[in-house]
């Protein structure tokens, strides 16, 4: 559900039925979870940068770590402003426009949450995408971007690739990046 982040009682500020769908899949989601026992639960969204998410978020992690498993956040990808576009303009007319953006970081309370739950796993695809400075909308010469917010699928596979040649694992012990 497009704008539903994977947070238990959490309102989206949509329609109340929206809203209310929204907090129901969540429910039903965590509470399959809790029956199946997984290994592994990983959680991915476009997190909101509201700081009263903190409360929700940390009260659904401590749900999920109940049931045993190992719980992996997928932390938001950059935005880049017109990623797509600016790279296939530039390539169609010639152009050296410059595409990157400077990095605006994760919500506040990612800190406090990674602070909190030690044992959780944390993926940034950041840490591929962009420096210190700027996030660049292609890797290794390649369009990573189908709009200014959603990777492309070989985007996705590429930082995936890039974050195993880095080191990361579910394994192992060199786990945030």
């Amino acid at each position: 559900m497009d704008g539903c982040p994977p947070i238990v009682g959490y309102d989206n500020g949509k329609s109340p039925v929206y809203a209310e769908r929204c907090r129901l899949r969540n429910e039903v989601a965590y509470q399959y979870i809790e029956q199946k026992h997984f290994r592994y639960v990983v959680l991915a969204s476009s997190w909101p940068t509201s700081s009263d998410v903190y409360f929700l978020l940390s009260s659904s992690i401590k749900r999920l770590l109940a049931t045993g498993a190992q719980v992996v956040i997928i932390l938001k990808n950059e935005t880049i402003e017109n990623a797509s576009s600016c790279t296939i303009r530039n390539a169609m007319y010639g152009t050296d426009n410059d595409c990157k953006q400077q990095p605006r970081g994760q919500p506040e309370y990612i800190a406090d949450i990674r602070e909190q739950f030690p044992s959780v796993r944390f993926v940034d695809p950041n840490s591929v995408i962009c420096g210190v400075l700027e996030c660049d909308p292609m890797l290794d010469g390649v369009l990573i971007y189908r709009d200014s917010s959603h990777l492309n699928d070989l985007g996705a596979r590429l930082i995936g690739e890039k974050l195993i040649e880095n080191g990361f694992t579910l394994l192992g012990a060199n786990l945030n990046y």
